[in-house]
């Protein structure tokens, strides 16, 4: 329960990690639970969720690696506290209502936004498109992109990787699906910045 959860006996242990990385911890265990050890006891709501899946619901979350100067300058905020809330913020934006707000936010208080941020905000941006399109993982190293697809049967089946397929065929030349033992790779070079990486995923 909730009290044993925030209580004296939990705290030490919520307090090393933050209260909402445990929670991300707690869910993901909960739904491992529920699609392997349990999976008889909640076959229909699986189901059900499944039925109603966007290509979105292929990844929980995309990590994003990158050479490029992506952060916020203490130039322009020097509290070190602050600039690791704001990235926590920043980190949590869904949609481009709240990246608005946010972005209003820092102005209003900091001023305007230089160049890294507004790297950094492209970057979520950036993570959304990948998200959407079925990548866990994603890396601009070198002018080269590569998205690593999340390995799941019915992803690889589906209308969002057919997409991709169409993607790479019109971008033969400089754009490949490769097959390793960790799974499918998505590699896209001469991608120059964040910018031109957000215009390519979006085609798809």
């Amino acid at each position: 329960g909730a009290g044993d959860l925030l209580g004296a006996e939990q705290s030490g242990f919520i307090s090393d990690l933050g209260f909402e990385m445990y929670h991300q911890i707690l869910d993901e265990a909960i739904q491992d639970l529920k699609e392997n050890e349990f999976k008889s006891l909640f076959e229909q709501d699986m189901a059900e969720a499944l039925a109603t899946a966007q290509q979105e619901d292929f990844v929980r979350d995309c990590a994003i690696e990158t050479d490029l100067e992506i952060l916020i300058p203490d130039t322009y905020i020097s509290n070190i506290s602050e600039r690791l809330q704001l990235y926590t913020q920043a980190d949590k934006l869904e949609n481009e209502e709240s990246m608005e707000k946010f972005r209003k936010m820092l102005t209003d208080r900091f001023g305007k936004l230089p160049e890294q941020v507004e790297d950094l905000l492209k970057t979520v941006k950036l993570r959304w498109l990948a998200k959407k399109i079925g990548l866990e993982k994603l890396t601009l190293k070198s002018q080269t992109l590569k998205g690593y697809f999340a390995q799941n049967d019915k992803y690889f089946q589906s209308e969002a990787f057919g997409k991709v397929l169409v993607f790479v065929q019109k971008h033969h030349k400089n754009c490949k699906l490769k097959e390793t033992n960790k799974g499918a790779t998505l590699i896209i070079e001469e991608v120059r910045g964040i910018e031109k990486a957000m215009k390519l995923l979006s085609e798809i």
